[in-house]
């Protein structure tokens, strides 16, 4: 662990695993929060606030659930019939 006391920045660099295990709720509070990793899974349900954005392919086994409406670039919403 290393803290630069003149830029206020905590480093710390572990080769291995890490585990964060908590008794209770955890909370990040920051500007703006990076996951930098190939892969990222969610074990759990997860819940968004506010709003989604995604860059890049989206790919979902199983029904997408919407109150509101669906729309693509084209226009082309989930209203439409054949």
């Amino acid at each position: 662990i290393d803290y630069d006391r003149r830029t206020h920045r905590l480093a710390l660099s572990v080769r291995g695993p890490v585990e964060l295990v908590a008794d209770g709720p955890v909370t990040v509070a920051a500007p703006s929060v990076t996951l930098d990793s190939p892969q990222v899974t969610v074990t759990g349900r997860l819940t968004v606030h506010s709003g989604l954005q995604v860059s890049g392919p989206v790919a979902v086994d199983g029904n997408i659930d919407a109150t509101g409406s669906i729309m693509d670039a084209g226009g082309n919403s989930n209203h439409h019939s054949h």
